[in-house]
């Protein structure tokens, strides 16, 4: 028997869950540990959890124990496993979250490495009345129409520490998993596909200035190609040449920069550094 699930962001794939799936991947590299590709497919395995079959860019099947909690499954389904299905498609998988501005039409996309306050500053500027595309893997879908983001998330995952530096109530909030002090925050949404018009990244080096345009699209290709989703799985699938040409239609058609003071400034800082870089999408 099997059953299916919505991929967020991906409503036109497959996702479903069944009652087993191949130990091994036929043809596959290994990535790591329990963790192969080759063109077409990604095999995961998490011992004591699930197995996840990624396969053409159209389907997602999930194979785990009865005693193994959507909560549990979720951070590989939400992360690699979804990053592999978008770029077997063409997409680019970013490592970012996503907001747009009010009355605004494009959409701002945050990158960063783990810990730097992607979702923290989205939370911040959502509080300015922005709204949340996505949280931590933002879809890009680059065609005829240019970079589309495709909306996927309608809250934040925050730690205690975040909360408290927002002034958010914590009491009554999801969390994440079990006992660990990180909450799902929710957020005013944009549920429409939208355009990216603006790539940025968070650093944590504080230079006399906050922020810095990167003027060309060689130099915003470097940088969005650094913060895509698990980008070592890339060769593997045999996508790399569908997937560069991706991210360069994309540091063409957007404006990027870099936003400096991650972890050091405050929430507001930045915020109004990323709404100084919004103007750039103007010139």
């Amino acid at each position: 028997m099997s059953s299916g699930f919505d991929i967020p962001g991906v409503p036109e794939a497959l996702g479903l869950f069944v009652d087993d799936l191949p130990s091994r991947l036929e043809g596959g590299v290994e990535l790591a540990p329990y963790w192969t590709a080759r063109r077409g497919a990604m095999l995961l395995r998490v011992p004591g959890s699930a197995t996840f079959l990624v396969e053409g860019g159209e389907k997602i099947s999930v194979a785990a124990p009865v005693h193994v909690s959507t909560e549990e499954m979720e951070p590989y389904l939400d992360g690699v496993v979804r990053a592999a299905l978008l770029q077997q498609r063409g997409d680019v998988a970013l490592h970012a979250a996503c907001v747009l501005p009010p009355n605004g039409h494009k959409a701002v996309a945050i990158c960063g490495g783990s810990t730097l306050g992607k979702s923290t500053l989205a939370a911040e500027l959502c509080a300015r009345g922005w709204k949340l595309l996505s949280d931590n893997l933002t879809r890009v879908q680059c065609d005829a129409n240019g970079p589309r983001v495709w909306p996927s998330d309608r809250a934040v995952k925050l730690w205690q520490e975040a909360c408290d530096l927002l002034c958010v109530e914590t009491t009554g909030l999801q969390r994440v998993r079990g006992d660990v002090k990180r909450y799902r925050v929710p957020m005013p949404t944009h549920t429409e596909v939208c355009p990216l018009g603006l790539v940025l990244v968070l650093r944590v080096q504080e230079p006399e200035q906050m922020l810095a345009p990167l003027q060309t699209p060689a130099e915003r290709a470097a940088m969005m190609g650094h913060h895509v989703f698990r980008r070592r799985q890339i060769a593997a699938l045999g996508v790399q040449a569908q997937h560069g040409a991706a991210v360069l239609r994309t540091a063409i058609a957007c404006r990027g920069g870099v936003v400096y003071g991650a972890r050091k400034r405050s929430p507001a800082a930045l915020a109004d550094a990323v709404e100084e870089a919004l103007q750039w999408t103007h010139r």
